[in-house]
């Protein structure tokens, strides 16, 4: 069976998503139930840019979500691509827009995920 590229790259987004979450300013509380909402999480491969998000703690549940938003980053910089990151000013940016809009993408997934497994931060 090939290798789903998408699906895995959507996967370590929704992680990082996590992380980020894991190492932003919540409580030790916090951290630990986000710890371990994560660890109970599995990904299905849904086809078409969609996948199913399950988890088991602290109440089982899933989420279906789709990453056809998502852009991913091409593997290696060709002279090719290099050149064209050039002409759309691409490499002079402050800020790599694309990494910026999956943040926010998945970081948002990640919120949903955890509110409908009634993780609560904050309270």
């Amino acid at each position: 069976m090939p290798k789903k590229i998408l699906f895995e790259s959507a996967i370590h987004q929704f992680s990082y998503a996590g992380k980020r979450l894991l190492n932003s300013a919540i409580s030790p509380i916090d951290k630990a139930k986000v710890d371990a909402f994560l660890a109970s999480t599995d990904f299905e491969y849904q086809g078409a840019g969609l996948m199913t998000v399950k988890w088991t703690t602290p109440q089982p549940g899933q989420y279906a979500l789709s990453f056809k938003d998502a852009q991913f980053y091409v593997r290696g910089d060709t002279p090719a691509f290099n050149k064209r990151q050039e002409e759309l000013h691409l490499k002079e940016l402050p800020e790599d827009q694309i990494m910026a809009n999956n943040e926010k993408l998945f970081d948002g997934y990640l919120l949903t995920c955890l509110k409908e497994a009634g993780v609560t931060i904050g309270s």
